[in-house]
């Protein structure tokens, strides 16, 4: 997620403040991702995303969909997220 040249951090934060649910995983296929390590994943953090963890991209889908599914509330849609329901994610 670049932000020096290309302000994409700020346009995560437009969507973001609009209500919309931005979710940023990884493409390391194991061990997952901490948004917390690296300036622009804090950074991303601070914008209101949420965070995939170690979920593969079929899970985080999955998840997202049936998150939706359930509610729009974007405080409840971040709450699921911080869940395990089914063995999909590590969180720790």
């Amino acid at each position: 997620m670049p932000f020096l040249k290309h302000d994409f951090i700020g346009e995560i934060r437009k969507l973001t403040e609009q209500g919309i649910t931005v979710l940023v995983g990884t493409q390391c296929r194991f061990e997952g991702s901490s948004l917390s390590v690296y300036e622009t994943g804090r950074r991303a953090l601070e914008a209101g995303v949420l965070q995939a963890y170690d979920m593969t991209a079929e899970a985080a889908v999955t998840k997202l969909m049936w998150v939706l599914g359930q509610t729009e509330d974007p405080r409840e849609i971040r709450e699921y997220f911080q869940l395990n329901l089914c063995g999909e994610v590590t969180i720790g």
